[in-house]
């Protein structure tokens, strides 16, 4: 199952909780990636996540969430955080793949700029 059938209002009542926690979690791992730079590229991040299996299309279904809630505007190909200023020094409930995506994402976003 994918993230973007998870992420589907109509289709969620056939995703198990921890399929739906698991899809919300890396909602928060890219949200949280972009808050902490402020303005992101897409590819980075989607490059980022595709080494841990995310597809395109659940890519864009977790960046269709963030900007429905209000959180993220897209853009272009970028992505800005519009929620509020949040400092803390623990990730929040994020899945063990995506606690590195901010570090995965800096260095893919070096690596394009060099």
């Amino acid at each position: 199952m994918t993230i973007d059938h998870m992420l589907n209002p109509s289709a969620r009542p056939d995703a198990t909780a921890a399929q739906v926690k698991l899809a919300l979690q890396y909602c928060l791992a890219v949200a949280d990636t972009v808050r902490e730079v402020g303005t992101a590229p897409e590819g980075p991040i989607y490059a980022a996540l595709s080494t841990k299996g995310i597809s395109h299309t659940d890519f864009e279904a977790i960046v269709r969430t963030l900007c429905s809630t209000g959180l993220v505007t897209r853009a272009g190909h970028c992505l800005k955080w519009n929620g509020p200023q949040i400092a803390t020094k623990k990730k929040i409930n994020q899945p063990d793949d995506a606690g590195t995506l901010t570090q995965a994402y800096r260095m893919a976003a070096s690596s394009d700029i060099g």
